[in-house]
């Protein structure tokens, strides 16, 4: 419930010029005259003037003139989503990444075993945070060039090593963001990013790319997706209750990244002004309208706006149907935060030919 009432009333002796004078607010005088007038022939005959008004302004705000400042010139045929691309004959492969936010004592995680001779150095510079020999859990490593025959996990955490015994998991040890070798006595001068910045370590992980040579500021994956989709691969990338840059690729290839909620896919939806029922019904032939093609003398960026909510709209009522279409075989396995965002990133690759990926 909100705590303000808005009180405000627009000037005019009809609803057409109250209509106008809202539209003359929000848009600057963008909106033409026939646009209004289509407006002001959706209401409800019944309806109050006050009710009026704030159907005029939801609409009004789901238009292009709105969120741009273009004149928009509508050719009367309604604007088609963005067809999904086909999918390749290439297997499906999937990347899931699971980012784990807040501090991470690395050193604390994987440690020379007490057995090796790196130990005594380990110890002597970890100091009080040490590993002991009783809180360790040994792996086994075949690789001759690595220093120690058998290193450590640390035994809070069990999993890891069951993931690396079983071969399903790997260590990537001393990895950090460095643009150049620097040393103790010129790290501070010669480092221009904020090492001790969590969230910047945080966002430089996720971008791989210390000298930024894209211009575009993108992440790790989302490189990768822009390969293979210049390769003519059909790719998607997805985050889960957000996303980060990671998955950012190049906005010349003009792929977007959908971001799905972990409690399910949220569609559009409007709550009725006079009833406690979805009224997105009501007002849907007039967003169509608002939102149609354009000619080629309309805006550039008001079409792209249009186009979006178009896509976005379509493109969620699509996932959200697979979504619920979708049945996991242990359900009991994906609750709380983590696992309701595995759940969906499960349903997702169950779904990945419907999704064309």
């Amino acid at each position: 419930q909100s705590v303000g009432y808005l009180s405000y009333v627009p000037d005019g002796a009809t609803i057409s010029e109250k209509v106008a004078h809202i539209a003359d607010l929000l848009t600057s005088g963008r909106m033409s005259s026939d646009v209004l007038a289509q407006i002001v022939a959706s209401f409800d005959a019944g309806a109050s003037d006050e009710m009026k008004i704030m159907v005029a302004q939801q609409l009004i705000a789901t238009s292009p003139e709105f969120h741009t400042t273009n004149l928009v010139n509508r050719d009367g045929s309604p604007r088609e989503p963005t067809p999904i691309p086909p999918r390749t004959a290439d297997p499906y492969q999937a990347i899931v990444v699971l980012l784990l936010r807040g501090g991470f004592d690395s050193f604390n995680v994987l440690a020379p075993h007490s057995t090796c001779s790196l130990y005594r150095s380990f110890r002597n510079n970890r100091e009080l945070l040490v590993l002991q020999p009783d809180e360790m859990l040994s792996i086994t490593n075949d690789d001759p060039d690595q220093p120690c025959e058998t290193f450590s996990v640390n035994s809070a955490i069990p999993i890891m090593k069951e993931m690396y015994d079983n071969g399903h998991g790997l260590f990537m040890a001393n990895i950090g963001h460095l643009a150049k070798p620097v040393t103790k006595g010129n790290w501070f001068t010669e480092t221009k990013t904020h090492l001790f910045s969590h969230t910047t370590m945080e966002r430089e992980c996720q971008l791989v790319d210390a000298f930024q040579e894209d211009g575009w500021s993108t992440g790790v994956l989302g490189r990768m997706l822009d390969v293979h989709q210049r390769n003519g691969l059909s790719v998607v990338a997805n985050g889960i209750s957000g996303k980060g840059p990671i998955v950012e690729g190049n906005p010349s290839l003009g792929r977007t990244v959908d971001v799905i909620p972990a409690r399910g896919i949220n569609t559009l939806s409007r709550v009725s002004l006079d009833t406690n029922n979805d009224g997105l019904s009501a007002i849907e032939p007039m967003m169509e309208y608002l939102n149609q093609d354009t000619s080629m003398n309309s805006g550039l960026f008001a079409n792209f706006w249009a186009q979006n909510l178009i896509d976005t709209i379509n493109r969620t009522e699509y996932l959200s149907a697979l979504y619920t279409s979708t049945s996991l075989q242990y359900p009991h396995l994906f609750t709380g935060s983590v696992g309701e965002k595995l759940g969906v990133v499960s349903k997702m690759i169950i779904k990945n030919e419907e999704r064309s990926v």
